[in-house]
């Protein structure tokens, strides 16, 4: 086979092409399963090169009871065994139906890395915007602090008082530099409050939102996230409340974990999905649009999620490029601004003090 035939076969499937851009190991081992390698040795080798974190977990757990005699893709857990987790449980479903085994667990393995993928250029992203931010601030409230009680002696000293317009440019300063350090310890709150369950985690993520770039981005990162992990588990025939339940476990969102988790419920009281919908916790339209039981294919939701899926990725994907080369460079500027205004108030401060002494002499 020559090298352009192998281009072109791994770059014909969207999987196979995320699995080769993200982690060639991952394609390597989906393509031994496909020819016939044992399936628990594979998960377990992909869960090695997968390293930390809940899916490579989840993968060593689903090989050992496929080793033990497990059913893989059983909802429920068998007797006597420790309860399954909701990544274990999501794997396991992947693994059930027909077209099931490797595809679908390649498939959503590529998928989980891309996501993990974009993660981690956001935080490396607002890593270095707070770094930036926290040291011109640091800089600027040394700057104003130092001189401070200096200047206020010579004035006491010669029973003189500071205009007022420096006082006002000093306060306005001031409010900056104290307002940007709280926001910016409110930001990496937020950010390490929000997995957290209950309404603390909804409360962080709520203020995540509302930072510009980052919020949107963490929208469509977390939507794309949801609405895959949903029309994967519809094609494998599972109910909307089960589907709903084992899909809360696996998003990092507390916000949409929380409407998951009720929607499930509500829908089992015989609640519609229209209706949960239009009421999800931010605005996604289209994934409303794309749902709703007049859409296309109504007998097949998996396909209405699916391109939904598809659709919301594409954004989080541009979203995420966006917010990676714009955040820092806007967070630098205004850090600068913050540091040269506290540089600029201190020696307006200082001229004025050697003004008035000029006038006594």
């Amino acid at each position: 086979m020559t090298g352009a035939s192998e281009g072109q076969e791994a770059t014909a499937d969207p999987s196979r092409r995320l699995l080769a851009d993200r982690d060639p190991a991952l394609l390597h081992l989906w393509d031994l399963v496909q020819q016939g390698a044992p399936l628990p040795g594979a998960m377990e080798a992909a869960a090695e090169e997968l390293g930390q974190g809940r899916g490579a977990v989840a993968l060593h757990s689903l090989a050992d009871r496929l080793r033990r005699g497990g059913a893989a893709g059983q909802s429920g857990a068998p007797a006597a065994e420790r309860p399954w987790g909701a990544e274990e449980r999501f794997l396991a479903s992947l693994l059930g139906g027909p077209e099931g085994t490797v595809g679908a667990m390649g498939s959503y393995l590529a998928l989980r890395e891309a996501i993990r993928d974009l993660r981690s250029q956001l935080r490396r992203s607002v890593g270095l915007a707070l770094a930036l931010l926290l040291t011109a601030i640091a800089v600027g409230l040394f700057v104003m602090w130092i001189p401070r009680d200096d200047f206020q002696q010579v004035l006491d000293e010669f029973a003189l008082e500071t205009p007022l317009s420096i006082w006002v440019v000093e306060t306005v300063c001031w409010t900056l530099l104290l307002g940007s350090l709280l926001g910016c310890l409110l930001i990496a709150a937020a950010c390490l409050g929000r997995r957290a369950s209950g309404s603390v985690g909804r409360l962080a993520e709520a203020v995540l939102h509302r930072v510009p770039l980052l919020g949107s981005t963490l929208f469509w990162i977390d939507l794309a996230e949801m609405s895959d992990a949903m029309a994967r588990l519809l094609a494998r025939q599972r109910p909307y409340p089960e589907a709903f339940a084992t899909v809360a476990g696996l998003t990092p969102s507390a916000t949409l974990r929380h409407w998951l988790r009720a929607a499930g419920e509500a829908i089992a009281r015989g609640a519609s999905v229209d209706d949960l919908l239009a009421r999800l916790p931010w605005r996604a339209s289209l994934l409303t649009a794309w749902v709703r039981s007049s859409g296309p294919a109504p007998e097949q939701p998996e396909v209405a999620w699916r391109i939904a899926a598809e659709a919301a990725w594409r954004r989080a994907r541009r979203r995420t490029t966006r917010t990676v080369w714009m955040l820092p460079p806007l967070v630098a500027i205004f850090a600068g601004v913050l540091a040269w205004g506290a540089l600029t108030t201190t020696l307006v401060r200082l001229g004025s003090v050697v003004k008035l002494l000029s006038w006594l002499g």
